[in-house]
């Protein structure tokens, strides 16, 4: 193969050798398939006196053709890998033939061309791997972290799911979670192989699911689909309303029939996405434009029903349904759009200030970009807020702020939390968790004494004026008193 490679285009790039022509790839790639399925069957002469020597020859062949650069380097190292799991270790007693062979790549080292040393670490990290030397092949996979291929991603996930059939689960657990960080930004159809590694541990090992879910969050947004699928699968629809609502996404988005698993499961989780199908998209009275979100009211209203909170539903419905004010709506998508949030984890820093009266007056920072708009904050923060009616009833002003990274950039728009709610949410907030949220300033101060105060509130320990939270100057005497006493 790599002899009709190099004559087929000898002409055509003489000064690479890792290219390969379109006709050239196309004829490579057949070769390559046809050798892998051979490879793939059993061997048929595996009682053959002589067969056992002529395999370790055809291994030294593939090896120097493995460790030499040129523009099948690649195949080989798969042909290489396949050899061994299929043809070699398992007939004629894979441990003594694994060290003869680490020895003679060992050996092999010396004088290596720079062009080859990832495929020498990938056949070492296969023969460390085929004896359990985890702690050395994991190294070898650490110090590979930058230059790992298609071929040597394959490789890994095929060695993996002979952990997966041996039920080794946990070897498995261990380079699953070791190759994380490795497979971050891969091909989908590469995280989907992945991905299925975890499901089989899974079924193994029911307490490895935690860091099953919390691997395939860490790996957004290459991971979306996959991780999406699976929460929907889960039955976790919590937090695949979370993820739609933290990418900014919303009902319109989605057909009627997309939403069935959960108006049927659970109908509560569509309360919040009601309100961010409002604001991107001015419901009228044609019954096309009210197919999903149509859908997603009867979901609610029947949650709302079963939960004796019919009052919610309807002030929700009524905001959706209302007559919009065209120039503030307007504003509002003009300057979402501005801040449009990605597929990726945002971090938004929270600040307040305390009117006199004790509303909260809330901004946020994205980093990167500046202050948030006021109607995408609102619609983030408190998605999950049920006594606000997850951000609908809260308004929203413009206020002067010092400018952040842009001196242009002096107004800022907040959002009002009423008094009566605010020791409630700052108490115990319910945010959205694929969004990195940082509390700064005054709001960290808030966030601090607001459970004490609540607990005091409870207690009659401590009675605010009514209709207000204390002060940011009371909020401090208290906590000083209370740390004394």
């Amino acid at each position: 193969m790599r002899h009709a490679a190099e004559t087929t285009q000898s002409h055509s790039a003489p000064n690479t050798n890792t290219y390969l022509g379109y006709f050239t790839h196309l004829a490579v790639t057949d070769l390559h398939e046809a050798a892998m399925g051979c490879l793939d069957r059993p061997l048929p002469v595996a009682d053959e006196p002589l067969a056992r020597d002529r395999l370790l020859e055809t291994s030294d062949i593939v090896r120097t053709a493995m460790l030499t650069p040129g523009p099948t380097q690649d195949y080989e190292v798969k042909h290489y890998g396949r050899l061994w799991e299929t043809w070699l270790a398992s007939p004629y007693g894979g441990e003594v033939l694994y060290k003869e062979e680490l020895g003679k790549l060992e050996a092999a080292e010396s004088g290596l061309p720079a062009q080859s040393r990832s495929a020498w670490n990938a056949a070492m990290l296969r023969m460390r791997f085929a004896l359990a030397d985890d702690d050395r092949a994991l190294a070898l996979l650490a110090g590979e972290s930058s230059r790992l291929g298609s071929a040597h991603i394959a490789q890994l996930t095929e060695m993996l799911g002979e952990l997966a059939l041996k039920k080794e689960g946990r070897r498995l657990y261990r380079w699953l979670t070791e190759l994380a960080p490795l497979m971050s930004g891969r091909r989908l159809r590469e995280l989907e192989t992945y991905a299925g590694l975890w499901d089989e541990l899974v079924a193994m090992l029911p307490e490895a699911e935690p860091r099953m879910w919390e691997t395939l969050e860490a790996m957004l947004p290459s991971s979306q689909t996959i991780y999406e699928e699976r929460l929907l699968g889960a039955g976790r629809y919590e937090d695949w309303i979370d993820i739609q609502l933290s990418f900014g996404r919303d009902p319109l988005d989605y057909r009627a029939t997309e939403l069935a698993p959960l108006e049927k499961e659970a109908p509560h989780t569509l309360l919040p996405f009601l309100p961010s199908g409002d604001r991107t998209l001015c419901i009228d009275e044609k019954q096309s434009q009210l197919q999903v979100g149509g859908q997603a009211a009867q979901a609610a209203g029947q949650a709302v029903q079963e939960n004796e909170a019919r009052g919610a539903l309807d002030r929700i419905l009524r905001a959706v349904r209302a007559a919009p004010q065209q120039a503030a709506r307007a504003a509002g998508r003009a300057a979402e759009r501005k801040a449009v949030m990605n597929a990726q984890r945002d971090t938004i820093s929270i600040d307040v200030r305390l009117s006199e009266h004790g509303d909260a007056l809330i901004y946020g920072v994205l980093e990167g970009y500046g202050y948030v708009p006021g109607m995408l904050l609102k619609h983030k923060l408190f998605a999950w807020h049920e006594a606000s009616f997850y951000g609908t009833n809260l308004d929203v002003n413009q206020v002067m702020l010092r400018a952040i990274d842009d001196p242009t950039q002096s107004t800022a728009e907040v959002v009002i939390l009423p008094s009566e709610q605010v020791l409630a949410f700052f108490a115990a907030p319910r945010l959205l968790k694929h969004v990195a949220w940082e509390m700064t300033g005054e709001s960290r101060l808030l966030s601090r004494w607001a459970p004490v105060l609540a607990e005091w509130i409870d207690e009659r320990r401590y009675i605010p004026p009514s209709g207000c939270v204390p002060s940011r100057s009371a909020a401090v005497d208290l906590g000083r008193r209370a740390a004394a006493g």
